[in-house]
């Protein structure tokens, strides 16, 4: 599975500029893309979370909207 981040849009006025949600405190955790089907990635831990996707996301200037 790939997600082309560049297109990305987003779902509403308040989240221009982003590619996606988080809820790193739910459980469990998880990552959200605003690809067309909002491809949701679910993890055992924040901490997971980050080393798998989000701190790679950082590095390449991509944002994420908190939702917690």
């Amino acid at each position: 599975m790939s997600i082309n981040l560049k297109e990305c849009g987003y779902c509403n006025e308040f989240e221009i500029g982003y590619i996606g949600r988080r809820g790193l405190l739910s459980s469990p955790p998880w990552v959200e893309f605003f690809d067309k089907k909002h491809t949701r990635f679910e993890f055992e831990s924040r901490k997971y979370a980050y080393s798998c996707i989000l701190n790679r996301l950082q590095e390449m200037g991509f944002k994420t909207m908190d939702m917690d």
